[in-house]
């Protein structure tokens, strides 16, 4: 602080540093908040790994949800206990297994597998299996008023 002193001697000049170092390490700050902002999630904003939308439905998934995650899109064609068949949006089969893990939202929020219908259209995320099939950690089925084929 001395040698400061003795290389800035007035005071005035000091005290106009001093507010500029104030100022430059706000910026610093206010940069660094603006930096991050931009990289985490916000509700309402849309891309990749933010969420699925579409008429009456909204589901918001954080970055990070399901590590190595995949899924599948498609119409439920047969409903069992421990698994569920999908017609994809490709006309491919896809064999979904529920698991205790398995967590299943509809528009009115958690349910179980018995909310699961044939016909209903449902958004899967999970992790594949080397037979092909997919070991759901969630599956959102759509609401009623969303019933038309997905289309790519």
């Amino acid at each position: 602080m001395e040698q400061f002193k003795k290389l800035v001697p007035s005071e005035k000049v000091r005290q106009v540093l001093y507010g500029l170092g104030i100022l430059f390490v706000a910026m610093l700050i206010f940069h660094a908040g603006v930096v991050t902002g931009s990289h985490r999630h916000f509700p309402g904003k849309a891309g990749p790994g933010f969420g699925l939308r579409g008429p009456g439905f909204n589901v918001q998934l954080p970055r990070g949800f399901i590590p190595n995650g995949h899924g599948s899109v498609g119409t439920i064609q047969n409903v069992s206990t421990s698994s569920i068949t999908l017609q994809t949006r490709d006309g491919a089969t896809q064999t979904v297994l529920l698991t205790d893990k398995t967590s299943i939202r509809t528009q009115s929020g958690a349910a179980s597998s018995t909310a699961l219908s044939v016909g209903q259209q449902v958004i899967i995320l999970g992790t594949p299996n080397d037979d092909g099939t997919i070991s759901a950690d969630l599956i959102r089925a759509t609401p009623d008023s969303v019933r038309n084929p997905i289309k790519r």
